[in-house]
């Protein structure tokens, strides 16, 4: 196996912690050859110096993009995945800045599960924090990580959205193309016994997703008052409910309806809190991660 790693590196001094925690832990667990791809291209000069100096790091020159969001992350990816293709891995992977493995052999396990019928396995309704394929479906069916504006007119999206409810983001085209070409994936099941406090998730013992990291930042206050504190823990025990009571696609309607709302009442306050633990998170990132390594290695 010669896996390739891609990830679009976009962090701040604030956020630097858990790129070093991200390294080493793809560093101590992948015993595979390996490369990482990286598009730094709005990377301050100082961080991009950093990880050039990373031996395992690729800095990919490519054309800058005024898109953003999930359209600026795919863009990039797919300029990540060509480059690594061309250059010979026979697998590939995607990463975030806050998603790496935490135990021995995820590579070859991931490996493993994918056949010439599931050409990918991935986390959370197909999510590029974890989205691992073979060579032979990306030479084949020439997947891209965003759906075209063209493909989401088609009745077959139509039909791939009523089947599969996937988020919209980047990841979602290789989904689709999947299905398009007759194909499916594996999901990694995330594992609440080594899940902590809300703040990050553990798929399968094997990978660690932080969620949300960029939430991080100065929009969000540095402290809470106790009573701002006190409906937060509110908003955020009736969402637990919310989810876990209600379909998810009777979730996504009510989503689309009262969008601006739920941002408001429901979205910013929940980023609120999350934003705190991150920031408690980056602290001591090492304290944090080892006792979930831990329970990991006792379970498997």
């Amino acid at each position: 196996m010669k896996l390739g790693i891609l990830v679009v590196y976009l962090f701040s001094a604030q956020t630097k912690p858990l790129l070093d925690l991200h390294l080493s832990r793809i560093e101590r667990y992948t015993q595979v050859p390996y490369t990482i791809y990286a598009s730094a291209s709005r990377l301050a000069p100082e961080f991009r110096e950093y990880l050039a100096l990373h031996p395992r790091i690729r800095i990919c020159d490519i054309p800058y993009t005024d898109l953003r969001d999930s359209e600026e992350h795919s863009y990039y990816l797919d300029h990540l995945a060509r480059i690594a293709i061309e250059d010979g891995v026979t697998h590939g992977v995607t990463l975030h800045l806050d998603s790496f493995p935490i135990r021995h052999g995820w590579a070859e396990e991931l490996a493993g599960r994918l056949s010439n019928q599931c050409v990918l396995a991935t986390i959370d309704s197909v999510n590029t924090a974890c989205l691992f394929f073979h060579r032979d479906f990306y030479c084949r069916c020439h997947p891209h990580f965003l759906v075209t504006e063209e493909e989401r007119k088609s009745a077959l999206y139509r039909k791939f959205l009523v089947e599969h409810n996937p988020h919209r983001h980047s990841g979602t085209g290789y989904a689709y193309r999947a299905y398009q070409c007759g194909l499916s994936w594996n999901y990694l099941q995330l594992t609440p016994a080594y899940s902590a406090d809300q703040i990050g998730d553990v798929f399968d013992g094997m990978i660690f997703h932080l969620r949300h990291a960029i939430w991080v930042g100065d929009q969000h206050p540095k402290q809470m008052d106790s009573l701002h504190s006190h409906h937060i823990r509110m908003i955020a025990a009736a969402s637990c409910a919310y989810k876990r009571f209600v379909p998810v696609n009777v979730r996504r309607e009510i989503r689309w309806r009262f969008a601006r709302v739920l941002q408001r009442f429901v979205d910013k306050p929940l980023q609120m809190q999350h934003a705190q633990r991150i920031k408690q998170f980056l602290q001591d990132p090492e304290a944090y991660i080892a006792p979930i390594e831990r329970r990991v290695a006792l379970g498997s």
